[in-house]
């Protein structure tokens, strides 16, 4: 089973047509997200809503985004599974938010990105109350890493401050791959996920253990394609290292059925 852990779906997508950065399928819909998946042999993924941009669609704090996918996701449950998105610097709201998609709607994690939303990911009037939530209820927070102030090193604190909560790095680091490997070497709660990585896997795979390795796409802003290349060409990686990257981890991680 291929079990893509980091997908963006939802109607917000389509603000994102005007950026220097536009997406390369349509996953405004589930119908769309689904066709991709379908298309390149994904069985199953993890969706969270897109950073929000502006345009028609008026959602800062994502929850008319984290509602979309609730539906999706309810209407699709053997092919999707939810992250519930927030933005920390909504306060009190945040924390609520949280709270509906992983009680209301049963999603599987949260996702935060410091970088769109400029936060610290070590703030503790801001964050930590989202990582108490999260681990209340035993389930992993995914990071988006890449530019300031979203650097793999910021994560350290955060992992040795919630060492029961796992903690994904998204593109393992994106330019800085290789600090994301060393904090992952101190913080063994910390796992790596593979979208727009830039280095060959099987170096990290073997240094920090291939079960902390995590498959994901970033469909709809990457090409699925090259993502799953990564893992089963570009490596030297056994099947069942392939296996488990691909999806066995993420079954494992998100208990998924």
């Amino acid at each position: 089973m291929i079990v893509d852990c980091y997908t963006q779906l939802g109607p917000g997508i389509n603000a994102h047509r005007t950026q220097l950065l536009q997406p390369m399928h349509d996953t405004s819909t589930a119908e769309g997200l689904i066709a991709v998946m379908d298309r390149v042999g994904i069985d199953r993924a993890i969706v969270f809503p897109p950073k929000w941009v502006g345009g028609d669609l008026v959602d800062p704090d994502y929850t008319q985004g984290n509602a979309f996918n609730h539906q999706a996701v309810t209407s699709n449950p053997k092919r999707l599974a939810g992250y519930v998105r927030v933005n920390p610097n909504f306060g009190a709201a945040a924390v609520q938010e949280l709270q509906r998609g992983l009680g209301e709607y049963g999603f599987k994690g949260l996702m935060l990105d410091p970088e769109a939303e400029n936060f610290d990911p070590g703030d503790k009037s801001l964050v930590y109350p989202l990582l108490e939530t999260v681990r209340a209820a035993k389930l992993p927070v995914l990071f988006h890493s890449w530019y300031a102030p979203s650097e793999p090193a910021l994560f350290w604190r955060v992992a040795d401050d919630f060492p029961d909560v796992p903690i994904i790095i998204g593109h393992m680091g994106g330019r800085l791959t290789v600090d994301a490997a060393l904090i992952a070497e101190r913080a063994k709660n910390i796992f790596l996920e593979t979208s727009d990585h830039m280095y060959r896997l099987h170096t990290f795979a073997h240094r920090l253990g291939v079960e902390r390795i995590l498959f994901g796409s970033n469909i709809p802003f990457a090409a699925p394609e090259a993502e799953l290349f990564k893992v089963t060409v570009r490596n030297q990686l056994s099947q069942e290292e392939k296996d488990l990257i691909l999806g066995g981890n993420a079954v494992r991680l998100h208990r998924l059925s």
